[in-house]
């Protein structure tokens, strides 16, 4: 498994291994016209130098403006996530009782003139133990060269970086309950590990140093893509440690007919195994494209999103309908 960061020396399936100095050469490869002109205006600038901006990144208040970008739906979420702990912790029935309010599910003893029919609530004493699997939540990002070159036509990768930092905000507090594990994808590899099970950014200086790696990572990516590797891979690891839940998402900017993907084909592998959650998350595609796609994928498993704070809204979507289902 991969580490996150900068993917040089990873073998790119072609029996050499790239570099990221070889990025020029690799970006301007098996593209469609619309795209290659789109990296070709922006050649020289898609692997720019960062190292003058670098400490700029990791100042304060770049993470603030992504806060505040989804900073409602933060808040949203976080309400949400504390409403459902404070009723999981609510009282619950003790029954076999010689008083109390009948137990409807104890109406044959009663019939039979059992005494202790009846159920009374009690503090629950089994808190801790329902709260002892957490949810598991793995999120596949893709980081492929396109993701960086095309954000500043449409925001795809400011956008990704402001839902993972929706996911950082608003399960703080919670991963008791709510483990997830981010991970990014390209031609490179389609395991790299940035936030590891167990392990999420606690600072904001943690925080960042993941976004930024997760940057670097898509601007030194070879051209290519990784969405079906990478959806496969998830679905399985997401099972590898117990839990009460599990969820994949999986957010992509690829180009269905550009890969040569197509939809049931990716549906079949997100469907592979019924206890997994997942879903498939477009976040630039052509209105063509996103017609084919959603009909290709089971409803309220695929999602194309074009506004700036449509996938976080995405994640608040999905967890919203979980914690309604899990109502105590």
């Amino acid at each position: 498994m991969n580490q996150g960061g900068t993917p040089g020396g990873h073998n790119n399936g072609e029996g050499k291994v790239w570099r990221p100095g070889d990025a020029d050469e690799e970006l301007g490869k098996g593209h469609e016209k619309t795209e290659l002109e789109l990296y070709d205006l922006f050649e020289d600038e898609a692997i720019p130098d960062t190292s003058a901006q670098k400490l700029n990144y990791q100042e304060s208040t770049t993470y603030d403006l992504l806060r505040r970008a989804v900073a409602a739906q933060v808040a949203q979420m976080r309400e949400m996530l504390k409403n459902h702990e404070a009723k999981e912790k609510e009282r619950e029935w003790k029954r076999g009782l010689p008083d109390g309010e009948l137990d409807d599910m104890r109406l044959v003893e009663a019939a039979c003139g059992d005494q202790n029919v009846f159920r009374r609530r009690q503090d629950s004493k089994n808190a801790a133990l329902l709260a002892s699997k957490p949810k598991r939540i793995l999120i596949a990002c893709d980081l492929s060269p396109s993701m960086s070159v095309l954000d500043r036509i449409d925001d795809r990768l400011r956008r990704l970086q402001e839902a993972l930092v929706f996911i950082f905000e608003s399960f703080t507090g919670f991963m008791q309950k709510y483990d997830y594990q981010i991970t990014g994808y390209s031609a490179a590899g389609y395991d790299y590990v940035f936030v590891p099970w167990t392990k999420p950014p606690r600072s904001t200086s943690q925080r960042l140093a993941v976004l930024e790696r997760m940057v670097s990572h898509a601007r030194h990516a070879p051209s290519g893509d990784g969405t079906l590797s990478a959806t496969e891979w998830a679905v399985k690891e997401v099972r590898k440690r117990e839990g009460d839940e599990y969820f994949v998402f999986v957010i992509s900017d690829c180009e269905l007919n550009r890969h040569d993907i197509s939809p049931p084909e990716w549906n079949k592998l997100l469907m592979a195994d019924p206890q997994v959650n997942a879903y498939a998350i477009i976040i630039s595609m052509s209105s063509a494209e996103t017609k084919m796609f959603l009909d290709g994928i089971d409803k309220g498993h695929g999602f194309a999103c074009q506004e700036r704070d449509e996938l976080a809204g995405i994640f608040k979507k999905v967890f919203q309908e979980t914690l309604d289902k899990d109502k105590p």
